[in-house]
């Protein structure tokens, strides 16, 4: 009767340690290693996804050990081309003329930083004498026939890289004046006899000082 009863108290008190077990399995507690356990596999981590589509720069993380995408290339430059076509207002470009094409079908262009913009209107035979010029020109975009700038102004800023005056030639006192499209005067100092010969004729002239005369062109007679 001992024995039995001795092995109901230690069936009793198994029973009570496999509940306790279970209810602190159940509160989260902590079995020590080497205690019987088998730990449960660990869940793999959380991987980041990303869109399809998205490019990855090197192995460097944004924030929060995300990856970080290449960033998008600046848009393009357009500041000095002309929007052939909407006819309202006016454009400016800055650029070199230049005669494209075949004979007698050519254009003349402006070739800027950002493209060459095809220059038309009244103004054309002028310009046509200006290749290789670097020009300033204002004017309104056309659609018809063709995608241009029909040009209402225009100045020379510099040839072969060099500053340039844009203006009339006229006589003061019996010296040669060039007056600008501004109204500012320039007395040119000893200028060719050609250059003289052509009073009232609209030049270009470049010079290394005010009033020399180191290079000039006719724009219009």
């Amino acid at each position: 009767m001992l024995a039995l009863a001795l092995a109901a108290c230690g069936g009793a008190a198994g029973d009570a340690r496999d509940e306790g077990g279970t209810a602190g399995a159940r509160a989260g507690a902590v079995i020590p290693a080497g205690a019987g356990a088998t730990s449960a596999p660990a869940e793999p981590p959380a991987r980041d996804t990303m869109p399809a589509g998205d490019t990855l720069a090197g192995a460097s993380g944004g924030p929060g050990g995300r990856p970080t995408p290449l960033p998008m290339p600046p848009p393009a430059d357009t500041s000095d081309r002309v929007a052939p076509g909407t006819g309202a207002g006016r454009d400016t470009a800055r650029g070199i003329v230049a005669i494209v094409g075949a004979a007698p079908l050519t254009d003349v262009v402006l070739r800027t930083g950002s493209g060459a913009v095809r220059l038309a209107g009244a103004q054309l035979p002028q310009l046509r004498r200006l290749a290789g010029v670097e020009l300033w020109v204002r004017g309104t975009p056309v659609a018809a026939p063709r995608p241009s700038l029909e040009v209402a102004q225009f100045t020379v800023r510099a040839v072969d890289g060099v500053p340039a005056l844009d203006g009339v030639l006229a006589e003061d006192q019996g010296r040669v004046v060039l007056v600008t499209a501004d109204g500012r005067r320039q007395v040119l100092d000893h200028p060719p006899a050609q250059l003289r010969d052509q009073l009232g004729a609209r030049v270009w002239i470049t010079g290394t000082a005010p009033g020399e005369v180191a290079s000039y062109g006719v724009i219009r007679d």
